[in-house]
């Protein structure tokens, strides 16, 4: 069991985390979640790409 000094740092800790980017680790704005917005859109971007690229592959064939 945690001491009550190494419970308020765990919290310090989790509350740290949920405010950190999941990919880059950037300090996230309050709005944001999980994700910042640069790697949101890095994201999108991909997924859009790997989407041309599958209709591009069908059209192909």
């Amino acid at each position: 069991m945690l001491s009550p000094s190494q419970s308020i740092q765990y919290q310090k800790e989790s509350v740290e985390r949920a405010l950190t980017c999941a990919n880059c680790g950037k300090k996230l704005h309050v709005l944001e979640v999980h994700v910042c917005e640069r790697c949101i859109y890095e994201c999108l971007n991909m997924v859009e790409h790997n989407e041309k690229y599958k209709q591009h592959r069908r059209i192909k064939k």
